[in-house]
């Protein structure tokens, strides 16, 4: 099995979908393939083309993945239900486009994400940083989104402050919470 004669890099690119745990048997049994292939160059670029589709599947379907996506949810329903509510309590005292209703959607929605940064930090400890910075991300495209859509009838300047702070806060929360189960061992 002579690694530097087969394709580094389709080696590459598959050990980069595969989950950790399964890279070096799925690359180990590519390798001794290759040693009897009648054509390996060609061979070994099949047999990756071909793992791609189900390594993404088995990194999907993998318990860290899962809990990620069940946490992201249930942290943006924690936001959700932090704007949702302060809607519901100011409606009937601050008209909806003016600066004091915009100034407390803004407080309410850093606190919900500090929060929700916070909840999913708790629900994946194996690797709560990475679980926050994915639901950063998503926050930050739902804010992008937001941005398309109330292009026009929102301000501007609302509009970027929720694309920086969303994703902020909700690291903050996650830094925090995850700082706090360090220093006290959890």
């Amino acid at each position: 099995m002579d690694l530097m004669n087969s394709p580094r890099l389709a080696r590459g690119i598959l050990r980069l979908f595969l989950p950790r745990e399964t890279r070096d048997a799925v690359t180990g049994d590519l390798e001794e393939g290759f040693a009897r292939a009648a054509s390996p160059r060609a061979w070994y670029w099949k047999q990756v083309m071909r793992s791609i589709a189900p390594s993404i599947g088995m990194r999907w379907r993998s318990p860290g993945v899962l809990r990620i996506g069940v946490a992201a949810v249930l942290s943006y329903l924690v936001l959700a239900a932090c704007v949702i509510g302060l809607e519901a309590a100011i409606s009937p005292f601050v008209d909806a486009p003016t600066l004091p209703y915009i100034l407390l959607n803004l407080l309410v929605g850093t606190i919900g994400a500090i929060s929700a940064g916070s909840v999913i930090a708790v629900m994946v400890p194996m690797a709560p940083m990475k679980a926050v910075k994915i639901f950063a991300g998503f926050l930050g495209v739902m804010a992008l989104i937001s941005f398309a859509v109330e292009f026009g009838r929102a301000p501007l300047w609302y509009q970027i402050v929720l694309l920086c702070l969303g994703p902020s806060a909700a690291y903050l929360g996650g830094r925090l919470t995850s700082g706090r189960r360090i220093a006290s061992g959890a």
